[in-house]
């Protein structure tokens, strides 16, 4: 397969392979971390099903 990497992404595998970046070795805790945010963040607005509205307004006081 070729694949041709865009800037952004060679400059990432350049300072990668100079020893700028390295691998996080936390990221497994990291991404289980989030994972349970966003189940706790879905569980609460399945309690408050009104707590998420969608208005457009700056103040957030419209009606619904």
């Amino acid at each position: 397969m070729n694949y041709e990497l865009s800037a952004e992404e060679r400059e990432i595998l350049q300072r990668f392979e100079q020893g700028e970046l390295r691998s996080a070795t936390s990221a497994p805790h990291e991404m289980e971390v989030a994972y349970q945010a966003a189940r706790n963040a879905i569980e609460e607005l399945e309690k408050h099903p009104r707590a998420l509205r969608c208005d457009s307004s700056p103040s957030g006081g419209g009606s619904v």
